[in-house]
């Protein structure tokens, strides 16, 4: 198995919302699973969201993947819902039409709403 960053642990304010990074998933064929883990969040976030966003042209149109949003503290002293990691997995059968495996097919993971606080998170590629 190969696991490629698709973002590397990062923390972000809510004035540092937008895209951490990208990676070609134009070699990507066969089963793929994409993660996302929320290592942290302020117990004052009223709203997050991360997407995963494709392209095949350098993001001028994007085909949306997997979205999640979460509001409150994630913590490593939190119990129940709130504890420290959240790890969301999707995988090859339930997103089947993004384009990997397509020429200049590229993936992004994007924190496209932050209110309320900082956010620490990390995402990557398993094939």
């Amino acid at each position: 198995m190969t696991v490629t960053t698709i973002s590397a642990k990062t923390n972000q304010s809510s004035t540092g919302v937008g895209t951490v990074a990208s990676t070609s998933i134009s070699g990507v064929t066969g089963d793929w699973t994409l993660v996302l883990e929320i290592l942290g969040a302020d117990s004052g976030v009223t709203a997050a969201q991360i997407d995963f966003e494709t392209s095949t042209n350098a993001f001028s149109a994007i085909l949306a993947g997997p979205v999640v949003s979460f509001v409150g503290q994630v913590s490593s002293g939190a119990a129940g819902p709130y504890a420290q990691p959240k790890r969301y997995s999707f995988k090859k059968e339930d997103f089947p039409g993004l384009p990997f495996g397509t020429a200049s097919a590229v993936l992004r993971a994007n924190l496209v709403q932050l209110t309320g606080g900082n956010v620490t998170w990390q995402a990557f590629l398993e094939y």
